[in-house]
């Protein structure tokens, strides 16, 4: 058998898909939408059987958006987002992850130019929190890094209030 081998379970994507969203439905009171991430496997069987479940599609590239459907709901999500993946999901009506205040001028420059032509082009209303952890000195083996004051994932959530006032009067 060569490498990398993947192995598609259809019925047991549908099973745990079904289970998972009926656990959401439970909390989120049917106000959630699942998506899945396509980073983690871009195998279009995946894609089209939870296109059929009425997934979402969280992407982090432009190739990863242009394998996913139009029709689905799709959010782009990640630090290093280019000029380029910007104006197709800001052109596609794509839920944008803002990440920092760079980025977020970024996408304010993008909406200018695109409504240069006149095609009334918005942003939205959302940002990231970076998640704040602080790691025990005295277990430095575990090497856990999942955000800081520092980090490139969100806003810390100091500057979470501005970041707020300042997205909030564009959308």
């Amino acid at each position: 058998m060569k490498t990398p081998y993947l192995k598609f379970h259809k019925e047991k994507l549908i099973n745990n898909y079904k289970n998972f969203e009926k656990i959401c439905e439970e909390h989120f009171n049917k106000n959630f939408q699942i998506c899945f991430s396509t980073k983690t496997n871009t195998n279009p069987l995946t894609i089209e059987t939870l296109k059929k479940l009425n997934s979402g599609f969280e992407v982090a590239s432009l190739r990863e958006l242009k394998l996913t459907p139009k029709s689905a709901f799709r959010v782009i999500n990640g630090p290093a987002k280019t000029s380029e993946e910007l104006n197709e999901a800001i052109k596609n009506n794509i839920l944008i992850f803002i990440d920092s205040f760079s980025e977020f001028e970024k996408i304010k420059q993008i909406i200018s130019n695109i409504n240069s032509n006149n095609s009334g082009a918005q942003l939205g209303r959302v940002g990231r929190v970076s998640a704040i952890w602080e790691v025990d000195n005295k277990v430095p083996k575990l090497g856990i890094r999942l955000g800081n004051k520092n980090s490139k994932f969100g806003f810390s959530s100091s500057q979470f209030k501005e970041a707020f006032e300042k997205i909030n009067p564009i959308g």
